[in-house]
């Protein structure tokens, strides 16, 4: 058995929202405590739901009182859950250009497997190469067409996840994102070290910040191969 982990590090530099969410900033500090002595800790400034790497409900789209929540997922669900591992080719070289991830890529990659309704597919660019390049990673993330994003509803998967943190291409939206939540899929983005995942049939565990409200919440996901 073979455990990998797919969460991106959480660090001073990490990609960002840009504005739409507050930047994260990490700081060092120590105190004195009386009869302990010094002490030190870290302070995460700015840290929101979506960093890192992190799990979303349809709450996210519909609202909170309209859909379900982070703490109301089983967790019997999120454990070595059925997984599939897709890597369409798809053009990366370059971080300052938008490139599509075709349905005729997600289907010459899934040649050979067979995604089965309620598993969790998982999509690898090799985007995650750029986490540390906050002016490029969420603005030319790399996005699903119409067609790719349709291709892979009509699968009925528990979740959708990928390496990178945008989905529609927001340049030109095709406006799929309301269709995807109809569907009740989770998403699990962005995830990291998928050069490791060598075989496309594997089980995956994701284990969210157990908050007691939210639509989203950090986690930390490992895919295992037998």
């Amino acid at each position: 058995m073979k455990v990998i982990d797919v969460t991106g590090k959480v660090c001073n530099g990490m990609w960002t929202f840009g504005d739409l969410f507050p930047k994260l900033h990490i700081e060092e500090h120590s105190g004195i405590c009386p009869g302990f002595g010094e002490y030190f800790y870290t302070e995460f400034c700015g840290m929101h739901a979506q960093t890192g790497t992190y799990i979303e409900t349809p709450a996210h789209w519909f609202g909170f009182e309209n859909s379900y929540l982070v703490k109301d997922i089983p967790l019997e669900k999120l454990y070595e859950h059925d997984c599939v591992v897709l890597k369409p080719e798809v053009e990366v070289a370059d971080p300052t250009k938008k490139s599509p991830i075709t349905m005729e890529a997600l289907e010459k990659a899934a040649e050979g497997v067979t995604i089965k309704p309620d598993d969790v597919i998982v999509v690898a660019t090799g985007w995650e190469r750029y986490w540390m390049d906050d002016e490029h990673f969420f603005e030319k993330s790399p996005y699903f067409t119409d067609d790719a994003m349709h291709w892979i509803i009509a699968k009925k998967p528990f979740m959708l996840a990928t390496d990178t943190p945008a989905w529609d291409n927001y340049e030109d939206p095709a406006g799929y994102m309301g269709d995807f939540y109809d569907g009740n899929i989770l998403m699990l983005v962005p995830l990291a070290n998928m050069d490791q995942v060598t075989q496309k049939r594997v089980k995956i565990t994701v284990m969210p910040l157990k908050a007691d409200d939210g639509a989203a919440a950090p986690v930390r996901a490992v895919i295992i191969e037998d």
